[in-house]
């Protein structure tokens, strides 16, 4: 479902074992956001993905996807992966 109302960037997102989705997006007409993933990695927790939202002074928006583990990407189905062991 689309929301009616959205500036530069909107997060939807569904999470197991929550009743409503966690959703938004920046303020401003101008503005960003950015979203970091974390993964359990060796017994640790590790920031696993940066997603970065910008409004560029030129008009135009830009969503970059930031690795911050090794990641494996496949040819035949363009999705990166990043695997760790718990």
């Amino acid at each position: 479902m689309c929301p009616r109302t959205v500036r530069n960037f909107w997060l939807s997102a569904r999470i197991e074992g929550r009743k409503s989705r966690l959703v938004g997006g920046p303020r401003g007409k101008d503005g960003g956001m950015s979203l970091t993933l974390y993964q359990r990695s060796e017994g640790s927790v590790a920031p696993a993905l940066e997603i970065l939202c910008s409004s560029r002074s030129d008009g135009a928006l830009l969503v970059e996807v930031v690795p911050l583990l090794p990641l494996e990407i496949r040819t035949k189905c363009p999705v990166l992966r990043i695997k760790t062991r718990r």
